[in-house]
């Protein structure tokens, strides 16, 4: 099987009984017993199909253009900076994002 690593891990109370246990009643190893287990988890793992990526679902209702005037020319991230109580709406010029300190 090969080399092995050495390593240290927690392990729940009951369950390290019961593995324990499992072990002394079919004449095998605690070792063994943990090895068999991570093996099936790997192998069931591999076998499943890979989650598909996450695609966020665009909502578009029939006639709509986008952003509303005067965002449809500054943008969204000026729509959002415009959204926050204390804009200065006197500075905002066509095209230009203004950052808040």
């Amino acid at each position: 099987m090969g080399t092995h690593m050495k390593t240290t891990i927690d392990i729940n109370d009951e369950l390290f009984r019961c593995v324990r246990q499992l072990a002394d009643d079919t004449g095998t190893t605690f070792r063994a017993l943990v090895e068999e287990g991570l093996r099936q988890v790997v192998e069931r793992r591999r076998v499943e199909a890979p989650r598909s990526p996450f695609r966020l679902q665009v909502f578009n209702p029939p006639g709509d253009r986008g952003l509303a005037p005067p965002y449809d020319k500054l943008g969204l991230h000026q729509a959002i900076l415009d959204s926050y109580p204390d804009v200065d709406y006197s500075e905002r010029t066509l095209g230009a994002v203004h950052d808040r300190d």
